[in-house]
């Protein structure tokens, strides 16, 4: 690791000609992160190359050791949303970021910065749709962010009709995103037959979805949610145990089901 130091962006380009898009960025300290210059010159050259992410830089990444590792990713989620790529390549890079992160706290920064990457144009979530629509897996994994993204309350509904991969991603960004009232209700409609249709696990997770859809309209009938409820109150389910925690689920229940946790 070297100290940064002032490079134009054409000495940029002909470092990372030379030393490879990771090969580059795994020498600089963490400060880069601040240098918005240094940044914009990195994803400019990196966007130039044939191929985004390859395996030698799959190789450098894997290779650093504990917290190197989350400060390049640091800088890389800076350059991230300024890449001029193919989602079906920066997918690669993110997830790969993502895996290598593991449980850490800050291995969720590589998906905020491809939801600001998805921001930036709106054809690239269209991009990423269409590529879940085609069976692309990587694409599927982070279609949730370009649904985000794009705040496309008509396609995150249509994703409840497709794999279960998309169906997933489409609970969520509809769980995080700013809905009126009709489209709440419209939403719980169609979360609520999901729920109500699907295993255990998969129904836990998207009630905890289903409690953030109804907490953006304070007057929508909280009664909706007992046939849920009532499915995962008839099961042991350790995933229903962890659910039915009093400060989780106390505010959605009637009186009659709040005594099933006395």
């Amino acid at each position: 690791m070297r100290k940064n130091r002032q490079l134009k962006p054409n000495q940029v380009e002909v470092e990372i000609g030379t030393n490879g898009f990771m090969g580059f960025v795994c020498q600089l300290s963490l400060g880069a992160y601040q240098d918005e210059q240094l940044i914009h010159a990195i994803a400019v050259a990196a966007s130039k190359r044939n191929r985004l992410f390859t395996q030698e830089d799959r190789e450098l990444l894997a290779g650093l050791k504990g917290p190197r590792f989350f400060e390049v990713q640091t800088i890389l989620c800076e350059v991230i949303p300024l890449l001029q790529t193919a989602p079906s390549e920066l997918t690669e890079l993110v997830q790969f970021l993502v895996e290598t992160g593991g449980a850490d706290l800050a291995a969720n920064q590589p998906n905020a910065a491809f939801r600001k990457w998805c921001e930036v144009d709106p054809s690239r979530s269209d991009e990423v749709i269409q590529l879940a629509k085609d069976g692309n897996e990587l694409a599927r994994l982070h279609l949730v962010f370009a649904l985000q993204a794009k705040a496309d309350f008509g396609e995150a509904i249509a994703c409840l009709d497709r794999s279960d991969e998309e169906q997933t991603a489409g609970v969520l960004a509809l769980s995080r995103m700013q809905l009126n009232s009709d489209q709440v209700l419209a939403a719980l409609e169609q979360t609520i037959a999901l729920a109500l249709a699907a295993d255990i696990k998969t129904s836990c997770g998207i009630t905890k979805a289903i409690y953030d859809i109804v907490a953006k309209d304070k007057d929508v009938d909280r009664t909706l949610l007992l046939p849920v409820l009532d499915k995962l109150f008839a099961s042991i389910d350790e995933h229903v145990v962890h659910l039915a925690a009093p400060t989780r689920i106390q505010p959605w229940l009637s009186s009659s089901q709040s005594t099933l946790l006395t």
